[in-house]
């Protein structure tokens, strides 16, 4: 796990509770970009329907909850999004942030590609970090981040978000 007040990412491995159940989140991925249309026209973004979405939030949420500051969810309304991206793919990087979707952010890897991490900016302050397969990322909805692309390979992560009623500064401590 990593985490400094000034770089609030955490970040985890989940291969134990993920790797049965992976190939069968792929293919509901899969599914789901079929059904979305064209999904180059929505940016490699797209929601996500898989019999395992409850249990995604739930691994999300418990290690929200002994990690973080007491916070309790506005919106249950809780979707899975999936950024896919694979040869011959190129999805334009660009810095965004969930500051309207949600307080506490995280990202499941469940593809990478050596190199093609995410960048996080905060303030002057920028950083890299190099997910492996199974990894869980939570952040504060606020942070800054750029996914890093791959042209050439296969990159899947999963998106999930909790919009809470108390701050993202609150709930991280910072």
């Amino acid at each position: 796990m990593i985490f400094d007040k000034d770089k609030p990412v955490y970040k985890f491995n989940l291969k134990k509770e993920l790797k049965n159940k992976k190939e069968e989140i792929v293919k509901d991925i899969l599914t789901s970009k079929h059904q979305a249309g064209n999904y180059k026209a929505t940016g490699y973004n797209f929601e996500i329907f898989t019999k395992y979405n409850d249990y995604l939030y739930d691994l999300f949420i418990k290690k929200s909850r002994k990690l973080l500051n007491n916070f309790t969810i506005k919106d249950n309304n809780l979707k899975v999004w999936c950024y896919l991206t694979g040869p011959g793919d190129y999805a334009g990087m660009i810095w965004h942030n969930h500051t309207r979707t949600s307080n506490i952010n995280s990202v499941i890897y469940l593809e990478t590609v050596k190199d093609h991490g995410i960048k996080f900016k905060m303030g002057t302050e920028s950083w890299y970090v190099e997910p492996k397969d199974f990894d869980l990322l939570i952040f504060p909805g606020f942070l800054n981040h750029l996914p890093v692309t791959s042209s050439s390979q296969k990159r899947i992560s999963l998106n999930l978000e909790l919009k809470c009623n108390e701050q993202d500064k609150d709930i991280f401590g910072l």
